[in-house]
């Protein structure tokens, strides 16, 4: 199976169907750990989209996952499923302050927001993590406030010391 997984190939349409079907196998088998994890993890280059995909859906939901998927770049992917389903595995996974602050980075700068799935694949990560949503609120407030012209900033702190 790994062997499969490992087989970077693909047909004319940029498919290999082989290593996907592989990847749940092992899923099934219960055998992603140790050096099957470690080959899933170097698969994560493979040039067929749907096999980094389908990884990313079977990893285990650990902080140091989500520091590995945070490293490699999986939510700079030129393909829009492969970064959705790193933010769904990252949604699962314990975030350290690292994560945290990388992903509310990404969430600022995303040119993604437009798509109809990546909004909610955040919601989903920053619903599991409430600090998270108060500093992306934080974060706009203050943007919010920096867009006001002068004179209505002058008149807010006035009508505060009141």
């Amino acid at each position: 199976l790994l062997a499969l997984v490992n087989d970077f190939s693909v047909d004319e349409i940029g498919i290999n169907a082989p290593a996907i079907h592989a990847l749940w196998v092992l899923h099934g088998l219960n055998a992603i750990e140790g050096n099957i994890l470690d080959a899933l993890l170097k698969a994560l280059k493979h040039p067929c989209h749907g096999v980094r995909k389908t990884i990313l859906q079977l990893l285990p939901a650990t902080s140091e996952m989500a520091l590995y998927l945070i490293d490699n770049k999986l939510m700079e992917d030129k393909e829009p499923l492969v970064v959705l389903n790193t933010l769904l595995a990252l949604s699962k996974m314990t975030l350290d302050e690292k994560s945290k602050s990388f992903v509310l980075n990404a969430l600022e700068n995303s040119k993604d927001i437009e798509d109809r799935w990546i909004p909610d694949a955040y919601a989903c990560i920053i619903g599991k993590n409430v600090d998270l949503l108060i500093r992306f609120l934080t974060i706009r407030l203050k943007k919010r406030q920096k867009r006001r012209p002068k004179r209505l900033r002058n008149m807010q702190r006035t009508s505060t010391q009141v």
